[in-house]
């Protein structure tokens, strides 16, 4: 669809989407001045609109390209317990946003970006990209599961149970560290030890069963 830009070197091609990236991750689509974007790719505001034709194509390019960085595979890894398997599949996801922090603002103001004109496409985007990182999840904890001797192997819900509980649990942190997202990373090992003791609680339980 973009194919002189697709035709650029990679150099040139990740300077300019750098660009977009960076100034889409700190204001609005609205605030946004695609001036600002074309002189710090050294390039002229037509050269752009040649490439995109519109603002709001480079948007949804840019933010296409910074989920496609964050949103990846888990790397299994058969020899991990379920702790290990859990919060291995969490710290590629931190040293992803650690080394791509551009990209991880961006996807967040985009999650709160209300200008009309680019409303549905950049929905249908995070949407796609969502539902691939619910099949990763998937993935990982249907591995993790492998690791514990469970009541009943066979009853699906147990994988729906764990996915909706973690889900959860990092739902808390996410609204926590909405508007402070670089205290998150501060915060890592407190999080994770809490993010452990909130699994405990569902492998080993929080009531006496009693006996007849």
């Amino acid at each position: 669809m973009y194919e002189s830009f697709e035709r650029l070197s990679d150099e040139k091609r990740n300077v300019i989407l750098g660009s977009g990236i960076k100034e889409f991750s700190q204001k609005t689509y609205s605030e946004v001045n695609t001036d600002t974007i074309t002189k710090n790719s050294n390039i002229s505001k037509g050269l752009l609109f040649h490439y995109f034709g519109t603002k709001s194509n480079f948007y949804l390019y840019c933010l296409e390209r910074a989920l496609q960085t964050l949103v990846v595979d888990f790397t299994p890894n058969k020899d991990k317990d379920f702790y290990d398997v859990v919060f291995s599949s969490l710290d590629e996801k931190i040293e992803l946003i650690q080394k791509f922090p551009d990209e991880m603002h961006f996807i967040n103001m985009a999650s709160r970006e209300s200008n009309a004109s680019i409303q549905i496409s950049k929905n249908e985007l995070l949407k796609k990209y969502t539902e691939l990182g619910k099949k990763n999840s998937f993935e990982v904890y249907s591995q993790a599961l492998q690791k514990i001797d469970l009541k009943d192997k066979n009853n699906p819900k147990v994988l729906e149970a764990l996915m909706l509980y973690t889900t959860s649990i990092m739902n808390k942190y996410l609204i926590q560290y909405q508007e402070t997202p670089d205290d998150f990373f501060m915060d890592m090992s407190r999080i994770q030890n809490e993010i452990k003791i909130y699994l405990d609680f569902l492998i080993n339980g929080i009531a006496n069963v009693k006996e007849d």
